[in-house]
């Protein structure tokens, strides 16, 4: 491949302390071959980096090490909501056995629009089995009106709408109530029939509280999940 008329693969000088030379590609672009090295008297062509190292490119506006492009300034009054929580729930419903858990929760700015980004992931309180997970988007519309995207890990895309109150009064500005009601909930051939949820979040100080209720399986809107839970971290890009 070396000796062809538009050479493959380049032959590089002989490192100290190795027995044998090694050889380069010249597949691709920006490979780091440079033009003989006067020093090493031979002709052959100086490859700056080493065989199997990745080629290094220019970052662009969004790759890593770039500035982070700044919060919405429609996600300023849920500032106190942004970060990474961690607690406990319990759980009940009239189909199954009480249960308690463990929840992970992120609200997360998407860079530069009206929409926080949420996961969720919660484990047995008994053996730390995982339970459930859901992530989407909450997407501000104005000061107060809401929408919520969610998908499910058992088969299940909800979709609703809300609103946002600040009930802390002069007490505690930053506190933030949302109240969200499905306006459609749909499953895959094998999910469970869930018909309609209703989900509040108070965010207080550095505790996060939930409560959500649930219609299902042929019974109607009734008290799933409650849970309390402890800013651990802050968010990224805030």
């Amino acid at each position: 491949m070396a000796g062809r008329s538009t050479p493959l693969v380049v032959e590089l000088p002989r490192q100290p302390g190795r027995r044998e030379n090694r050889w380069a590609h010249l597949l691709g672009e920006n490979l780091g071959v440079q033009p003989a090295d006067p020093q090493l008297g031979d002709g052959r062509p100086s490859v700056e980096r080493h065989v199997g190292a990745p080629a290094v490119s220019t970052p662009g506006p969004h790759t890593v090490g770039a500035a982070a492009p700044p919060m919405s300034p429609a996600l300023e009054p849920f500032r106190s909501m942004l970060g990474r929580w961690e607690g406990d729930g319990v759980g009940e419903y009239p189909t199954i056995d009480d249960f308690a858990y463990t929840e992970t929760i992120t609200f997360a700015p998407l860079a530069d629009k009206p929409v926080i980004q949420y996961t969720s992931t919660t484990r047995h309180a008994d053996d730390g089995r995982p339970l459930h997970a859901e992530t989407g988007y909450l997407r501000v519309l104005g000061e107060s009106k809401l929408e919520l995207v969610v998908a499910q890990a058992p088969g299940l895309i909800e979709a609703g709408s809300g609103i946002a109150t600040h009930p802390g009064g002069a007490d505690d500005r930053h506190a933030v109530r949302l109240v969200i009601d499905s306006t459609i909930v749909s499953g895959t051939t094998t999910a469970k029939e869930v018909t309609a949820t209703e989900r509040c979040y108070l965010v207080t100080g550095g505790r996060l509280e939930y409560d959500i209720a649930m219609a299902a399986v042929g019974h109607p809107m009734t008290h799933h999940l409650t849970a309390e839970l402890k800013r651990v971290g802050a968010a990224s890009a805030l």
